[in-house]
């Protein structure tokens, strides 16, 4: 339990060391707009998403009513 922790931790670590100085240069970037921001935010979740997703059905398959 303590590892699996670990390694989620170290993912996360590295997404919130990079994920605001990335956001701030697009809204300096393009005149103090969000948009680009909002875009780069809204991809990185869609992709997170999709990554556990993939994992899941790797793991189990496609019967979503087993848990894992």
């Amino acid at each position: 339990m303590r590892v699996r922790t670990g390694m989620c931790s170290s993912f996360i670590s590295i997404t919130c060391l990079t994920g605001p100085p990335i956001a701030g240069a697009l809204i300096q970037k393009h005149d103090g707009r969000y948009l680009y921001a909002q875009i780069f935010g809204g991809s990185a979740f869609i992709s997170g998403t999709c990554a556990l997703i993939a994992a899941r059905i790797a793991k189990i398959g496609l019967d979503f009513r087993r848990r894992m």
